[in-house]
């Protein structure tokens, strides 16, 4: 998905992303970064920059900078449980 940049606005952190996604068909707002680990470690306020260099606003769910790559965690879909009503 994308490489931590640097941090930035009050605690915030920017991370380079992958210039190939679509980014206004999906929108990455709300969802949770993970390190190479599997940990959370931030949360994506907003995209920026120009489409060929994207970087996502984040805002940090631990105080260490994550190193190396980081990717989005993607919600699950549950299915509906119920029978007839």
């Amino acid at each position: 998905m994308g490489r931590f940049v640097k941090s930035v606005l009050n605690e915030k952190w920017l991370v380079a992303a992958n210039p190939n996604l679509d980014y206004s068909r999906e929108d990455p707002t709300g969802l949770i970064l993970l390190d190479s680990g599997g940990r959370r470690v931030g949360k994506v306020l907003d995209v920026l920059g120009p489409i060929e260099n994207p970087l996502l606003l984040v805002e940090p769910l631990t105080r260490e900078e994550p190193r190396g790559d980081v990717f989005l965690e993607m919600p699950r879909i549950g299915r509906k449980r119920g029978g007839k009503r």
